[in-house]
């Protein structure tokens, strides 16, 4: 998995404006977990996770 977090991190930070005009960015702080793939579709969403405001506190406060 450090091959592939690397290679991810090494991709520039997608920012946009929402409705509001702000400016949303959603930086890689860290990776959870890498699943090998032998084929990805094209234009097939290939990564997601579900997680709560909880689970978001804690990972910016550097607990696990």
């Amino acid at each position: 998995m450090p091959e592939i977090e690397s290679r991810i991190k090494s991709e520039p930070t997608q920012s946009y404006e929402n409705q509001a005009g702000e400016i949303v960015t959603w930086p890689l702080i860290r990776m959870m977990a890498a699943e090998p793939m032998d084929q990805v579709p094209n234009g097939s969403e290939i990564v997601g996770f579900i997680a709560g405001c909880h689970d978001f506190v804690r990972w910016t406060k550097g607990m696990p």
